[in-house]
């Protein structure tokens, strides 16, 4: 069996990974020069089974919509002259009031403990070098209705295998004495200790490498210009107008996953959450231990070799990726709250992606029946959370010529 899969992030990589360590041959084509070029190159790095579930919810519509007035809300949305918007938001606004929400997060929650299970394990048997692996997310509240809703969620989470911990203010002083707490009003914290934090992109560059030592086929600074995936064990992929045949594809290209599906009659429930990050350098002795999250803004503060990288906040503003300076200053605020001795001169490096993201919740990994064809995509800023599991669930669908997920939440037939 021959295999193409599209895509060079972190879940095309995987899934390239889990497919050959199957013995399956696989031809890995990216349209990026190197890997993780995309969402997978300067993220936060966390990796939270505790955060996992739908964005969708009444409370979610209250925020994005005053995102049009608050210029510190951690969502914008910004309506685009785009169909593929408008059908996007039109399920987030569905998926707000749907009865199969608690479902759809127990998926995705098992989905990330399961994948952070198999890094674990590809730790261990590869021995796979990309940095320290920082233990615990540490989420901070600044409004008591925001943290008593977290508290009602300790137990909830509890049932799930998720261990999260309610902090007073003081406790979290003990805890992370890095952190200027003087400068926050926090009314209260929680911490989940199993959830980590590494270097995506690192992990991304080493596991590249390792698919090369397995012999993975790889096409980088490649554009797929003709797909037709229609007929299991006679697809073609074409690439600088050479054909390259197969017995099937995963498209596993982040937001480009979309336009892809497309040209083989499949409608995608996917639209880019665009996200920013600013990666500082600090002190050793100034590095937390663990990684934050600032409830109110929704960055991310995570440690790093050398300093540590803010990311996060959730633009619904379409394809377009340039730096919007206002929101790249509420993440630098955020660092400076929280850190005031960090170094923050102009020469840091500032970053913007957009994570593809299902306007339900889970990701789609399932195939089309009667086709060649397989998906891999829409975890949204859980694609290195999700990563590992991902991957695995698509090499055994593929591999044992199944198109539909054990959990039916991962097709496309639930949504």
């Amino acid at each position: 069996m021959h295999i193409v899969v599209i895509g060079g992030g972190v879940i095309g990589l995987t899934t390239a990974y889990y497919l050959r360590r199957s013995g399956v041959e696989v031809t890995l084509i990216e349209q990026n020069r190197k890997p993780a070029q995309g969402s997978s190159y300067a993220n936060a790095g966390s990796m939270t089974a505790s955060r996992a579930g739908p964005w969708a919810s009444p409370k979610a519509i209250a925020k994005t919509l005053k995102g049009y007035l608050d210029p510190d809300s951690a969502f914008r949305l910004r309506i685009q002259p785009d169909l593929r918007q408008a059908r996007w938001l039109l399920g987030f606004l569905r998926s707000a009031y749907s009865e199969h929400a608690s479902a759809k997060r127990a998926a995705m929650v098992t989905l990330a403990r399961e994948s952070i299970g198999e890094r674990r394990m590809l730790d261990s048997v590869l021995g796979i070098d990309y940095g320290a692996v920082y233990p615990g997310l540490l989420s901070i509240y600044e409004n008591t209705e925001d943290f008593d809703a977290a508290a009602r969620d300790v137990e909830y989470l509890k049932d799930l295998g998720i261990d999260v911990r309610l902090l007073s203010p003081s406790d979290c002083a003990a805890i992370e004495p890095t952190v200027a707490w003087s400068n926050l009003p926090i009314v209260g914290a929680t911490l989940a200790p199993d959830d980590e934090t590494a270097d995506c992109y690192r992990f991304c560059q080493a596991l590249d490498a390792i698919n090369a030592s397995l012999g993975v086929v790889r096409h980088y600074g490649e554009q797929v210009t003709h797909l037709d995936a229609r007929n299991l064990g006679q697809c073609v992929v074409r690439i600088r107008g050479d054909d390259l045949t197969a017995d099937g594809v995963v498209i596993a290209a982040g937001v480009q996953s979309v336009e892809l599906a497309r040209t083989q009659g499949v409608r995608l429930p996917v639209y880019p959450v665009k996200g920013y990050s600013l990666s500082v350098p600090l002190e050793h002795d100034q590095v937390p231990r663990h990684t934050l999250s600032h409830e109110r803004r929704k960055v991310f503060v995570s440690p790093s070799e050398g300093g540590l990288r803010a990311a996060g906040v959730a633009d619904i503003v379409g394809y377009n990726t340039t730096l919007d300076r206002e929101r790249v200053d509420l993440v630098r605020r955020t660092i400076t709250d929280l850190f005031p001795r960090a170094t923050l001169a102009e020469g840091v490096e500032q970053w913007s992606g957009l994570r593809p993201m299902t306007y339900d919740g889970p990701p789609v990994i399932c195939g089309v029946p009667g086709t060649g064809l397989w998906l891999n995509t829409g975890h949204g800023s859980l694609g290195w959370t999700m990563s590992l599991g991902a991957a695995k669930l698509t090499s055994e669908l593929v591999t044992s010529g199944r198109y539909a997920p054990e959990n039916a939440y991962f097709g496309l037939g639930c949504r």
